[in-house]
């Protein structure tokens, strides 16, 4: 049994694809019977909710306010307080595992590579740890916009003793970046929700019966709203198909900082009352059996942001449907072009509009890559699947189960 702990900016019950992953990694630890613990800043909100999810997990969860507060000043523009805060953020880590909790570690795991990697390096001096460290996708593109982001995150690739990544484009792109780290990056595609696999279609006909689209076909996207999930193409998309396709509608579950801008964008293009806006949705599980296809036309952009894997067309896959993604970052990895969906030009609607004619013009190919995808997703991006992955993790790292 070995002593694992972990570093992360944030976690559960937050929502997002990094804190799923490090729950199944946390989780699996534990169920391999090492003692763990998770270590991360306290959100200034949903204090509640956290408290009644730290108690129902099988390890340690420790939420510290101190350094949230440590976390937000060492991203201060004032150069003196942001290093005073970034120096102090490893030794009061320490503080809370030692004498908090009598809590050493063999193998400290940083949930992100900055600045969580470079307190596990920090860790690493007094617990003599192996150190991993996660990254998922963007950390070399946009780490490298500024000279001292792209120092620390080097300086991270080169101590760490092992470092996972989602595709192997971003293995690809660690290597090139720090040439001299110890061992190639391991490719851990990301897990998927599994209440898909338990979740019954006929709840997703009923929930079409209570939106009134019963008879229609339905598109669907799942996403936070923001500008590389290509939410935006899908609209002008869905306006150049409109007259060929009377009754396509367009699902979007998801919220953010976009919505106002996408609910005016259908107005403009006159598909208002084709499209519907759900916001944040408790029941993602049912809606994925409820449409016909998924699309996300995910890109990159001009700032280095991009899709680390896409874990929505895995989920897709799940509820046996066929998928359209952006030929971008880690859809590319998540999506077997031709196989279990097709990969088109994410910055162009008639590229997108193609992809869907072909999809609803043969109901059966469609039916086809759904089933397909299962089958990838089932291999791929089960729960199963990620802790047999994680476990050749901790074995590169020296920790046996």
């Amino acid at each position: 049994m070995a002593r694992i702990l972990f570093l992360s900016d944030t976690f559960a019950p937050n929502i997002g694809g990094s804190e799923a992953v490090l729950l199944e990694c946390a989780r699996g630890a534990c169920e391999a019977g090492h003692r763990v613990v998770v270590m991360v800043p306290q959100g200034t909100s949903g204090h509640g909710a956290q408290q009644a999810f730290d108690r129902d997990e099988p390890y340690a969860i420790r939420r510290s306010l101190v350094w949230a507060a440590l976390f937000q000043a060492g991203s201060s523009r004032h150069k003196l307080v942001n290093r005073v805060a970034r120096a102090c953020i490893g030794p009061w880590v320490w503080f809370l595992a030692m004498l908090r909790g009598g809590f050493g570690a063999d193998v400290v795991i940083a949930g992100h590579a900055v600045p969580a990697g470079n307190v596990a390096l920090w860790l690493r001096r007094m617990f003599r740890s192996a150190v991993i460290v996660m990254t998922y996708g963007e950390e070399v593109t946009v780490y490298a916009r500024g000279a001292r982001l792209l120092g620390w995150l080097r300086s991270v690739l080169r101590g760490a003793d092992v470092i996972t990544c989602l595709t192997a484009e971003s293995a690809a792109e660690i290597v090139a970046l720090e040439p001299s780290v110890k061992i190639p990056p391991m490719v851990c595609p990301p897990p998927a929700d599994e209440t898909i696999l338990v979740t019954s279609p006929t709840e997703g006909e009923n929930l079409r019966r209570q939106h009134g689209i019963e008879s229609k076909r339905v598109m669907l996207t799942v996403a936070r709203l923001v500008p590389r999930k290509g939410i935006d193409v899908t609209l002008r998309t869905l306006a150049l198909i409109a007259a060929e396709y009377p009754d396509l509608v367009y699902v979007v579950a998801g919220e953010g900082p976009m919505r106002a801008e996408l609910e005016t964008l259908a107005q403009q293009l006159g598909v208002e009352d084709r499209v519907l806006f759900l916001g944040r949705v408790e029941n993602l599980a049912v809606w994925y059996h409820a449409c016909d296809l998924f699309v996300m036309p995910n890109r990159q952009m001009p700032d280095g942001e991009r899709e680390g894997y896409g874990i929505v067309f895995a989920e897709a896959g799940f509820a046996g449907k066929p998928v359209i993604g952006g030929l971008s970052g880690g859809a590319v990895d998540a999506i077997e072009d031709g196989v279990t969906g097709l990969l088109v030009d994410p910055t162009a609607p008639t590229a997108v509009a193609g992809a869907i004619r072909q999809l609803l013009h043969d109901p059966a190919c469609a039916k086809v890559m759904g089933e397909a995808g299962r089958e990838r997703a089932l291999r791929f991006s089960s729960s199963k699947a990620y802790r047999e992955k994680f476990n050749e993790v901790l074995k590169a790292a020296g920790i046996r189960s």
